[in-house]
């Protein structure tokens, strides 16, 4: 029944779990994070913006990218031990504090900019790495966590509404951002991201103690639980097929994802409300294959659902490469990002579904940060190319290279036998 819940929910938990197959708590959880992702997408446009209204050099857009994912893979190894050890709400809170003052403090260097004074790039730099380390420990520790505040079989559905309201700040955070740069300027965009993470931190405190299943009685060393967790995923056939094939498709996304706003020069938008359209159709499609992937996973599995949507990302992202800006091609980024969600809602899923929960920090963190491992790597190869070679020729050729990968995965378990999260725990040992 949808109101059993979860192992260790304490009383207080007990009372707001009442209201609807995902409990209030979780509800709760997830208004927090949807108005921190608005803000996220305010500076996803207004900070790369930030960067080409001081330099306009490719490399800088990419070095910005890389400074915002590379600590994801830092924290992959020896941060998943922590999530397995440390109360994972209060360790979100200390991260949405710390996210608040890093944009709190780039308010002030646009406020400086935009008031004459020459400021480099070096300190803008420093604060991305800041606000990247954040929110590394933030996002998994929002991925690891949500398990603790729903059933088992809601976990398609749980990551569905996370992600569906992520979107929905990819499609509005970047045209409002456009709005009050155009009104007020950079540095009003970095105040309003600051302020969601505090409303993101108001939401943890009211959902109340998270209690997970008790630890191991006798704790290893740091070093041995951070490699029992990546034996565990090299053992577990789904997890190291799906970890590795994220790793592949990140090189190809990072280059993609890091220079949307040249892409949409490349192609013909000639004005700050085409690249913005543009952004939204993004934002659209993503909003509509985050509320559609829980019925793709039930129609495919969650593999082949994974595996159609990297091959759907891929075509539709070589035409929309290789087409002229109007109003008909806004479709096609649309449709690309239907098919990423369907990769991201069933990848987390297979994460959480297929691992203990007492080793699943190590787990989540060690599969995004091998996943997100080329991402940085393929933004700065990919724009050093196309700075050498020409960036019509890069973006048209990248895809393609998401088609070869979505290929290689037919013959692998993700499409034979990965079709839902299973109803008890998989076994394993914490040593």
């Amino acid at each position: 029944m949808d109101s059993q819940l979860p192992s260790g929910t304490t009383a207080r938990g007990r009372h707001l779990s009442r209201g609807g197959s995902l409990g209030t708590r979780f509800r709760l959880f997830w208004f927090g994070q949807a108005v921190s992702q608005f803000g996220d997408y305010l500076s996803y446009l207004a900070l790369p913006l930030f960067v080409v209204s001081i330099s306009d050099r490719s490399i800088s857009l990419a070095i910005i990218y890389s400074l915002d994912t590379i600590p994801t893979i830092l924290f992959g190894l020896f941060g998943g031990v922590l999530l397995d050890r440390l109360r994972l709400r209060r360790f979100m809170i200390f991260g949405d504090i710390g996210r608040t003052a890093a944009f709190l403090a780039l308010a002030r260097i646009a406020w400086l900019v935009e008031h004459g004074d020459r400021l480099g790039l070096v300190a803008i730099f420093v604060l991305a790495f800041a606000v990247g380390m954040f929110s590394a420990g933030f996002i998994n520790a929002m991925f690891t966590i949500i398990p603790f505040l729903v059933k088992k079989s809601k976990l398609t559905v749980a990551n569905s509404r996370v992600a569906a309201t992520q979107n929905i700040a990819f499609a509005l955070g970047p045209v409002a951002a456009g709005l009050l740069i155009d009104s007020v300027g950079f540095w009003v965009t970095f105040v309003i991201n600051a302020a969601t993470f505090l409303v993101s931190a108001a939401c943890l405190v009211l959902i109340g103690p998270v209690d997970r299943e008790a630890p191991p009685e006798q704790r290893l060393s740091a070093l041995r639980e951070a490699l029992h967790g990546l034996r565990f995923v090299w053992r577990e056939m789904r997890l190291r097929v799906s970890t590795v094939a994220a790793a592949l498709a990140n090189f190809v996304v990072g280059f993609l994802e890091s220079t949307y706003v040249l892409l949409a020069a490349d192609i013909g938008a000639v004005s700050g409300t085409d690249v913005g359209l543009i952004f939204a159709a993004f934002g659209i499609g993503a909003i509509l294959g985050a509320l559609t992937a829980p019925l793709a996973v039930r129609l495919l599995g969650l593999g082949r659902c994974l595996v159609v949507g990297l091959g759907v990302f891929a075509v539709a992202m070589l035409v929309f490469a290789n087409s002229t800006f109007c109003y008909v091609t806004l479709l096609l980024p649309l449709v690309a990002h239907i098919g990423l969600q369907w990769v991201n809602v069933p990848l987390a899923t297979i994460r959480q579904a297929f691992t203990p929960q007492v080793i699943l920090g190590r787990v989540m963190t060690a599969t995004r940060a091998i996943g997100w491992a080329l991402l940085p790597l393929g933004a700065v190869v990919g724009a050093t190319l196309a700075d050498t070679t020409g960036y019509t020729i890069v973006v048209r050729v990248a895809p393609i290279i998401l088609v070869l990968v979505a290929a290689a995965l037919v013959p692998t378990v993700l499409w034979r036998d990965t079709f839902k999260p299973p109803e008890q725990e998989p076994q394993e040992s914490p040593a």
